[in-house]
């Protein structure tokens, strides 16, 4: 029985800088199981989030292939590509990106009601209950701008479940917060791999963040070197 999730080959990345071809990853062969942690490590420019916005579908590569669960989502157009990132990854960024003229609950229910929207109260529930398991129900109406930076990665935590996605693809997640609501951000992560069993792959430049997925790869100038 195959048991990985994400497999990709031989992936490259450039960017064209002038008259100069910017080679961003280089080559990189990786596998990623099902209900695995994974912590991509590595210094800033090392081409993480590079690497994990082509894996999420938000960027192309340059060449070699991405399998999603045996489907190569770079063969997907480009409409079936934006179906696949709303359900099938969530996506958690270091600066949030929660939409400040809609509250949490709005925040949190919207990408599910983009597609469902004839499913508004079945959604708004489960929105409120994920917001709740997080312990935000008393934020429910809370915009982005009343909220602490932890209350805010939570609610974007919260929005990147809805959809019950099969993978989480987190960018330095805990990179924007002081250190205690990084570490309650982290503890939040590892509850949702232990009880959920989702598929976690997050990048980061710090040790101890790292150190609590179940393995650790490091990424440098565009190459894996474990």
């Amino acid at each position: 029985m195959n048991n990985s999730m994400i497999k990709i080959k031989g992936l490259g990345k450039n960017y064209q800088n002038g008259a100069d071809l910017l080679e961003v990853l280089k080559g990189i062969d990786l596998e990623v199981e099902k209900s695995e942690f994974l912590a991509i490590q590595g210094p800033s420019g090392a081409g993480k989030s590079t690497l994990l916005h082509i894996l999420g579908g938000l960027d192309f590569p340059s060449k070699g292939e991405i399998f999603f669960a045996e489907e190569n989502i770079y063969r997907l157009n480009e409409s079936q590509r934006a179906e696949f990132r709303n359900r099938k990854i969530g996506f958690v960024f270091q600066f949030y990106h929660l939409l400040p003229e809609f509250n949490a609950l709005e925040n949190v229910a919207l990408p599910a009601l983009l597609k469902n929207w004839w499913e508004k109260r079945k959604i708004i529930d489960y929105a409120k209950t994920l917001l709740a398991r997080l312990g935000l129900s008393q934020r429910l109406g809370h915009r982005p701008a009343q909220l602490s930076g932890g209350e805010q990665q939570r609610v974007a935590i919260a929005r990147a479940l809805i959809n019950q996605p099969q993978v989480l693809l987190c960018d330095e997640p805990t990179g924007n917060l002081d250190s205690e609501s990084g570490k309650n951000i982290l503890a939040l992560l590892k509850e949702l791999h232990q009880q959920e069993k989702t598929t976690i792959v997050l990048v980061t430049h710090d040790n101890d963040i790292a150190s609590a997925a179940d393995r650790i790869i490091h990424l440098r100038d565009g190459r894996l070197l474990n």
